[in-house]
């Protein structure tokens, strides 16, 4: 019974337990035999002094019970004040997470604007295919910058005769930068 009572106290509220080992020691005690002693003294039987362990049983458990209930209610409510101050601390970090993100990608944009513009201008520099076509007759242009823009690069000139009638001298150059990408395209 008393095993019954105490794992009955971690479900059932203290006062509960208390109540139910009163209702079985009053019921026990119920069915004591009390006997009259030779002196005219009342003598109780062994179910009246197990009722009264019963309703002490009864009271011991709904104590223990009110005690450990306390302490889980109290460690369950530090608990529940943890976690919150702990998604308080989350969601500042992600704010400045977020925050953090919108900088960077605002930076990267601009870069990349850029360079993109930087782009356009490199491939103005660059002889136009028409021009090329004028005075080769065969060619071919194999340009793939390994990002936006490149180091290497490929340029050519027509340096006019004193004779207008007459073609001048063609030249072409083809150039390999040291570096790649982006420094490679500064040097250049």
């Amino acid at each position: 019974y008393f095993i019954f009572l105490i794992t009955a106290s971690f479900l059932l509220d203290a006062r509960l337990c208390i109540l139910l080992g009163a209702l079985a020691a009053i019921e026990y005690l119920g069915l004591t035999i009390i006997f009259l002693s030779e002196d005219g003294g009342i003598e109780f039987g062994a179910t009246a002094i197990k009722s009264v362990l019963l309703l002490g049983t009864g009271v011991l458990s709904g104590i223990v019970s009110g005690t450990i209930r306390k302490s889980v209610v109290a460690s369950l409510e530090s608990q529940r004040i943890l976690i919150e101050e702990l998604d308080h601390k989350v969601k500042e970090r992600t704010s400045e997470l977020n925050q953090q993100k919108e900088i960077i990608e605002e930076k990267q944009k601009e870069i990349l604007d850029s360079i993109n513009y930087a782009k356009r201008i490199q491939y103005t520099l660059l002889a136009h295919e028409d021009f090329l076509k004028q005075n080769l007759k065969e060619h071919f242009v194999l340009f793939k910058p390994k990002d936006i823009v490149s180091g290497d690069f490929y340029w050519c000139t027509l340096k006019q005769n004193e004779k207008q009638s007459e073609k001048g001298d063609f030249y072409l150059a083809v150039c390999d930068c040291t570096g790649h990408g982006v420094p490679g395209a500064f040097m250049s």
